[in-house]
């Protein structure tokens, strides 16, 4: 009985209601989120790899000129270009791995800005980026306590 309460304090044995059967649950459980945020971490590792082997690879064409107008002097130029990558990304994701790339750039604007980027693409799985879920009980809005009410599934730490 111990083991079991213990699986199912860490989330490996879903308790059954009424007459159900007994559940173990086997690898990532999609419903949680999980799979979300370790497929980003996941990503995020590969890529940070890729740029230690290789430091000279430099981002493609399309999306070079677009990652460098991150860091324009000029504050609209910066913006379009947040707005343009935004749109290109949505519509071919697997480009998105270049947003770490560009978060290894000199100018600190653009490191923030695919920093920024990244979380846009990846909301939270649990409140779909809306930062607020609403309490079972009396429907009043909460602040979701897996973001963190950053509305997106990569915490912000301090090492961005």
């Amino acid at each position: 009985m111990a083991m079991i309460l213990w699986l199912a304090m860490f989330g490996q044995v879903a308790i059954p209601q009424d007459d159900q059967p007994w559940q173990v649950r086997t690898g990532i459980d999609k419903s949680r989120g999980d799979v979300a945020r370790n497929d980003l971490a996941f990503e995020r590792a590969v890529e940070e790899t890729a740029m230690a082997a290789e430091p000279t690879t430099a981002i493609p064409v399309p999306y070079r000129g677009l990652v460098e107008r991150l860091g324009s002097s000029c504050w609209s130029c910066r913006e379009g270009a947040s707005r343009r990558l935004l749109v290109a990304l949505k519509a071919n994701p697997g480009d998105a791995r270049w947003l770490y790339w560009g978060g290894r750039h000199r100018d600190l604007e653009v490191r923030l800005r695919c920093a920024t980027l990244i979380r846009r693409l990846h909301p939270c799985p649990t409140c779909a980026g809306t930062t607020l879920l609403h309490d079972k009980w009396d429907g009043s809005p909460i602040g979701c306590w897996d973001c963190s009410g950053s509305g997106s599934a990569i915490a912000w730490s301090m090492w961005d």
